[in-house]
């Protein structure tokens, strides 16, 4: 995710600072809404707890670069675990206790500085923030908010689109949450307009960052059909000066017209064009005077419709007050008193968020799993063989949806298209290629000189590729799994016999770098004349 594509490691990052740049402001009104509440009790420490919180008000860049930080930590962790391809429920049990390991190892540097490590001291302040949340909000609990939200995130991040459109439908969402955030943020928490300016910058850098890097991206793959298994080479460094000198100038032109555009401003602006409003005003007047006489007529035919039609309705007959005979309780006394409902509440709460970051793993792997066993190109086998996109590509999709419907069938037809195109493309890696004219099964010889020990596996797959795109024939499960083992075979035969050549032209290399060195003279030591 993060260490095999150099672009899209940018990417990932800028997204995960634009993640982290509209939901700050929510957590900032969080804290500054119930820390007064919390604060009301003689409680010096506590109040201490909270200073300790202050930085996301007072300092909110320094905030956002410490827990951007904190978010691409746990971003290389994950990609370490798919890296090592930990399987399930292995790599499930150790992100959620790295959940509770990092929130843990939070509360007590932050909040519990000098408390002993060992100590139940902050685990019993943490319990009695999760358990006893009716008293107050405690910071605590704001930080396990914050350290869900991140690994939340995180574990949501695989399945996030890098193409142009999704990252631009990214932005703009993330735009109106940072509107809606630091809006609430200065009215209802009482925060300095200083700071919703600094985070919503900050999301609006970050987000041109995000689209930037998806469009050089877009353009990278629609260069070369490989940039899948590419390092994702990066733009040259004066391009990218260029590029963050484009977004800096967007950011100052918008904080400079935030600054003009102020009431004054306006007002004086009025003010020079009150003349032609005053005229404008005075003909729109009297043409609503002209138009509202002419309704007259219309207006007094229809009130006296409507007084009419009141008139026959038969008065309601008075109603009864309402006797309560016990005393109303609300939702929040029933939890404020009930101890039982109230644990009982917080550890369904706790179960369903759990559930939620398993759920999206498992999600997570499974995608990472198919991904694997077909490497699922972005482009069909038709366009890999030079037959075009766009419209061509639209028809064979509707042709294929005409066949087989929306079903496992349409499904096992995708599959086995997408698997013979990886095939052409390990042929096309080694140089050989198929012909725009060339049919699959005169192809097939040539295939077959290429990884002769996987001759049988190339002719079932070769002969589901005609069926399903010649014939728009069915394939049943069991030919379909034993497809995907052959080409899982030809696959790993490939990656073998890759590694083995550039182990070989690496040794040759050294060999003759070794031989070339010895051979030179050595370089003379002596003074010059």
């Amino acid at each position: 995710m993060l260490l095999t594509n150099r672009r899209h490691r940018l990417l990932f990052g800028a997204l995960a600072g634009l993640e982290i740049s509209w939901y700050l402001p929510f957590l900032a009104l969080l804290l500054t809404y119930w820390a007064p509440r919390a604060a009301n009790s003689i409680d010096t420490v506590l109040d201490s707890r909270f200073d300790r919180l202050s930085l996301l008000t007072s300092q909110p860049l320094l905030a956002l670069a410490l827990i951007w930080a904190a978010m691409l930590l746990y971003m290389l962790l994950v990609d370490w675990l798919n890296r090592r391809q930990i399987d399930t429920p292995a790599r499930q049990i150790i992100i959620l206790a790295a959940f509770a390991a990092t929130s843990l190892l939070a509360i007590a540097g932050l909040l519990y500085p000098v408390a002993a490590w060992f100590s139940t001291r902050w685990i019993l302040g943490t319990l009695t923030a999760i358990f006893n949340f009716t008293n107050g909000l405690r910071p605590e609990l704001v930080i396990l908010l914050l350290n869900f939200f991140l690994w939340f995130r995180v574990a949501t991040f695989t399945d996030r689109g890098l193409s142009f459109f999704s990252v631009g439908v990214t932005f703009r969402v993330a735009m109106l949450l940072a509107l809606l955030g630091n809006g609430l943020l200065t009215t209802l928490g009482g925060a300095p307009a200083s700071v919703a300016i600094q985070y919503f910058v900050a999301t609006i850098v970050l987000g041109l960052l995000a689209v930037a890097l998806a469009r050089v991206d877009d353009k990278a793959q629609a260069a070369d059909q490989q940039v899948a298994h590419s390092a994702g080479a990066l733009l040259p460094w004066s391009r990218v000066g260029h590029m963050l000198a484009i977004i800096a100038l967007v950011a100052a032109l918008a904080l400079g017209g935030a600054w003009l555009l102020t009431p004054d401003t306006v007002r004086i602006l009025l003010g020079w064009t009150m003349p032609l409003w005053q005229f404008l005003g005075a003909i729109l007047g009297r043409v609503l005077i002209a138009v509202l006489i002419a309704l007259t007529p219309f207006f007094e035919w229809l009130a006296a419709l409507i007084q009419a039609r009141l008139t026959e309705i038969p008065p309601a007959p008075p109603l009864e007050p309402m006797v309560f005979d016990e005393e109303f309780v609300s939702l929040g006394d029933v939890i404020d008193r009930s101890y039982l409902f109230r644990y009982c509440l917080v550890t369904g709460a706790i179960v369903l968020a759990l559930g939620l970051l398993w759920l999206f793993l498992m999600r997570t792997q499974r995608r990472r799993r198919a991904a694997g066993d077909e490497e699922t190109a972005r482009e069909t086998a038709q366009a890999v063989q030079g037959r075009g996109l766009g419209l061509d590509r639209l028809r064979t999709w509707f042709n294929m949806l005409r066949r087989y419907g929306v079903g496992s069938q349409l499904l096992a037809a995708v599959s086995v298209e997408n698997i013979y195109a990886n095939v052409l493309r390990m042929a096309a890696r080694q140089g050989v290629r198929r012909a725009p004219a060339q049919s699959p099964d005169r192809f097939l010889p040539a295939l077959i000189q290429l990884f002769p020990d996987h001759a049988p596996a190339l002719q079932r797959i070769t002969n589901a590729y005609l069926r399903v795109y010649y014939g728009g024939r069915e394939i049943a499960a069991p030919e379909l799994a034993q497809i995907k083992a052959d080409y899982q075979a030809i696959r790993t035969a490939n990656r073998t016999a890759n590694r083995t050549a550039n182990r070989t032209a690496n040794r040759t290399v050294n060999r003759t770098v070794n031989r070339t060195t010895r051979a030179a003279p050595p370089a003379p030591t002596g003074p010059r004349e």
